[in-house]
């Protein structure tokens, strides 16, 4: 029996391109769930991906917040996308607004413990960013 796959592309690219994607049937912006700098959220990416997605699906994201930290030993970044202001409610509104525009949404909640978003408690300390790969082989088989 033939399965259907819906694929929504999710590449870190010029939203533009997206459309010309023939293997996709949509796109997801990850980063539509966060504003980029100093400033409140808004519906640009939003608008950006669907002007190009010609028909396609479009799911948009919606977060509390995103921070990544990883030590020296690592890969020696640290930053947090800015939350002021109401941002988790603030997404919602704004993907309410526009929901006649909007096929999906993607409650981003858990990535990994150095590059994270939680919707949750966080129950002790975050352990090394590496403490959950260390010791398994990465290499494929």
């Amino acid at each position: 029996m033939p399965t259907e796959v819906h694929f929504l592309a999710s590449f870190f690219m010029d939203p533009a391109i997206y459309g010309s994607i023939d293997a996709a049937d949509g796109a997801f912006s990850w980063d539509s769930a966060w504003p980029m700098g100093n400033y409140d959220i808004s519906d640009e990416y939003d608008v950006e991906f669907r002007k190009y997605l010609q028909g396609k699906t479009y799911m948009a994201g919606v977060s509390p917040w995103f921070f990544t930290h990883y030590g020296p030993e690592s890969y020696n970044k640290n930053f947090i996308f800015r939350a002021d202001n109401w941002l988790l409610a603030g997404r919602w509104d704004i993907l309410v607004r526009d929901r006649d525009h909007i096929d999906l949404v993607q409650v981003i909640s858990w990535n990994d413990y150095g590059e994270c978003h939680y919707m949750g408690p966080i129950a002790g300390a975050q352990p090394n960013s590496t403490s959950w790969t260390t010791g398994f082989d990465h290499q494929g088989a």
